[in-house]
């Protein structure tokens, strides 16, 4: 699942009335530099966006069950999980 689409779904799922607003590369990096982010670490967010985002995403790794002991949900399962606190 690819943002926005799945942060939509999301908030749909919990009945957030909270907006997503989709940036660009460029204003995504302008925002970054507007914030105080130095131009090199700018630009390696911005390169790690590009070339991380699906499997980051996507992916359910191992070191979660390794390290607590029971398998990953994915984060639907936790959102229902947890729908309460967010109402």
């Amino acid at each position: 699942m690819r943002p926005p689409a799945g942060l939509r779904g999301r908030a749909r799922r919990l009945r957030s009335d909270r907006h997503l607003h989709t940036l660009s590369g460029p204003q995504a990096r302008a925002a970054l530099l507007g914030a105080g982010v130095d131009e090199v670490m700018a630009d390696a967010i911005m390169a790690l966006r590009a070339t991380a985002l699906d499997s980051f995403t996507s992916v359910i790794h191992p070191d979660v069950e390794q390290i607590t002991g029971r398998p990953a949900r994915t984060f639907r399962e936790w959102a229902r999980d947890h729908r309460a606190e967010f109402e």
